[in-house]
């Protein structure tokens, strides 16, 4: 049986633990410039692509947006274009590509990073295979925008290109 003074130890517990939980539903925080933000860079971007709500642009996870039958439709793609990329491979790690899709499903924004199989930031590694990887992305298609609610959302998605022994091994989200 929990006392009073146990109680008041166990809330306090307990909402400390939901101040570290991930925000899984979108926050409407009016917030562009946060951690993992994309700014619009006109050498590189298309300017041509609009967002729905440049001060609210959600996570996926906050809204799940889809690519087809899902991660089986992304490594059935990808598969086709397995030996363009192992070609350009010159150290192993992971090739991330992270982009924004908008309301409608358009995607643009990508941009890259490479990170060792140790998680070594290693930025200037193959950058001809992130090039190869942003036009495979690019090319891809229209996704299912990600909805909450039935609101429907501007959001971030990444792709994380796995290679060992200069093979792809994964394709993961």
């Amino acid at each position: 049986m929990f006392h009073s003074g146990n109680s008041l130890l166990v809330c306090l517990i307990l909402s400390g633990i939901s101040l570290f939980s991930q925000n899984t539903i979108p926050q409407g925080l009016n917030a562009k410039e946060k951690i993992g933000w994309i700014q619009f860079d006109k050498s590189i971007d298309n300017s041509n692509f609009t967002v729905c709500d440049e001060w609210n642009i959600e996570e996926y996870y906050q809204v799940n947006p889809s690519y087809g039958e899902g991660m089986a439709s992304i490594r059935k793609y990808v598969s086709a274009h397995k030996q363009s990329l192992e070609a350009l491979c010159e150290k192993d790690g992971y090739v991330i590509v992270r982009f924004v899709i908008n309301c409608q499903g358009q995607t643009d924004r990508y941009r890259t990073k490479f990170m060792s199989l140790n998680y070594a930031d290693e930025n200037a590694v193959n950058a001809e295979l992130q090039k190869k990887i942003i036009q495979l992305v690019r090319d891809m298609g229209n996704w299912t925008p990600g909805k909450y609610d039935g609101k429907t959302y501007d959001c971030y998605q990444h792709l994380k290109f796995l290679f060992k022994n200069s093979q792809l091994v994964d394709v993961l989200f």
